[in-house]
This record gives structure tokens, C-alpha cells and sequence, in this order.
């Protein structure tokens, strides 16, 4: 923790880093909990947009980590954000 001590944001990607399929790391969790603890502020990321960020936060809480809404962020989260600052009132074709 010494080497982190200068960084007060972590954005921490869920998937594969945190967890793996439903299987969490307990690194992970150890290491968030210390971040935490530390007074560093923590945002999780996933590049899965198919999800909503309360289905992270559950997710998250069922593997014992309690996460509020707002420090989970989708890649949807991230797109729309852009799409609504650079286009602002402009209209979107989806296709997925």
C-alpha cells in the first residue's frame, strides 16, 4: 500500500479483475477493503454494457462487497455521457 499511497481514486475494473464469471477474487476483496480503509475512493468500471450498474451493485454485494449505486460505471454510462455533452439534444440510431 506504501507504493499507492500519492493515488486517491482507483477505478477498478469488475470482470476478471475483481471477479471471474460469479467466482470473486479474495485479493480483491482484501485490497478494496484496505483502499477503503486508507480513505482512497474506489469507482468500478465494466466495459459490459448489457447490464445496468444495479445489477453490478447486487452482483457485487452477493460476493460481500457493499458498493453504492453511483461508484458502478457501464461503458453504456460512459457512451451516453459522451453522446450528451458532444451532441447534446441530437438523436441516436442504436444498432446492436
Amino acid at each position: 500500500m506504501a507504493d499507492l499511497k500519492d493515488i486517491t481514486l482507483f477505478l477498478l475494473d469488475m470482470d476478471g479483475t475483481i471477479y471471474l464469471g460469479n467466482r470473486v477474487f479474495p485479493f480483491a476483496i482484501r485490497f478494496i477493503k484496505n483502499l477503503r480503509k486508507s480513505g482512497k475512493r474506489v469507482l468500478f468500471f465494466t466495459n459490459n454494457a448489457s447490464k445496468v450498474p444495479a445489477v453490478y451493485v447486487e452482483k457485487l454485494r452477493k460476493m460481500g462487497l457493499e458498493v453504492p449505486l453511483d461508484k458502478v460505471i457501464t461503458a453504456g454510462d460512459v457512451c451516453a455521457l459522451y453522446l450528451m455533452n458532444e451532441y447534446p439534444g441530437g438523436r441516436v440510431y442504436l444498432n446492436g
